[in-house]
């Protein structure tokens, strides 16, 4: 039986079936989020079918769909937040005298 979700950026909407399971394995701290967690992320029309699949793969947690949602945008967030701050210091001159801004978008100010 096919998963199929109703996403937005923010929440899951709709899952069909309703007891839909995920495999998922926590991803490490890697910039290659597809190695580290999407190539290992599986969809299971039941936690019954999803636990049969776990008990020959010893490293992945059963969760559900949402609890799977949730960790999916936080890792995300996480990698868009190192890039950013990675892109920031790629523009700041080294020796300017001036401090990084923080991520929140705060202004830099001169060293005292």
């Amino acid at each position: 039986m096919p998963v199929s979700l109703t996403v937005t950026p923010n929440v899951i909407q709709d899952v069909a079936p309703a007891g839909a399971a995920m495999s998922l394995i926590l991803p490490q701290n890697t910039p290659d989020i597809r190695a580290a967690f999407c190539c290992h992320v599986h969809f299971f029309a039941s936690d019954a079918v999803c636990h049969d699949w776990a008990s020959r793969h010893a490293t992945a947690d059963i969760v559900n769909v949402h609890d799977a949602f949730a960790v999916g945008r936080e890792c995300a967030e996480r990698l868009l937040r190192a890039r950013v701050c990675q892109t920031q210091g790629a523009q700041t001159p080294r020796n300017s005298g001036m401090q990084r801004a923080a991520f929140s978008g705060a202004r830099t100010t001169p060293y005292s």
